[in-house]
């Protein structure tokens, strides 16, 4: 298995899912993508990316990044993900404390598509 190098750029979770955003390597295009993770499942799903803004809500900078079926509206401490029907409040994580075995999922997936 040849591995694959990612930087993790975001990490939001909660008991049910993880959303994660990383940059790819130079080796590997240096793109940018979002993978969805069902925590019991172990399920990795690619979201697709299609823009992205922020807005002012009272005095608070929101970031929102919409993808195709697929919203993600998050401020420094909580994100609201919306994927087709299903709505989840999310925890934004320091990066230094994303467990082991999520990196491992990632680079599992990522060596298996791309």
């Amino acid at each position: 298995m040849t591995k694959k190098t990612f930087e993790l750029i975001n990490y939001f979770f909660n008991e049910n899912v993880i959303v994660t955003e990383l940059k790819l390597s130079s080796e590997n295009d240096g793109k940018i993508l979002w993978v969805k993770i069902n925590s019991a499942t172990r399920e990795v799903e690619e979201l697709t990316f299609l823009s992205s803004k922020s807005e002012r809500v009272n005095d608070n900078d929101i970031f929102v990044r919409i993808f195709e079926n697929a919203e993600l509206r998050s401020d420094k401490f909580f994100a609201k993900f919306q994927h087709n029907q299903e709505g989840q409040i999310l925890m934004v994580s320091e990066l230094e404390q994303v467990p082991q075995i999520v990196l491992d999922k990632i680079e599992e997936y990522l060596s298996s598509k791309h």
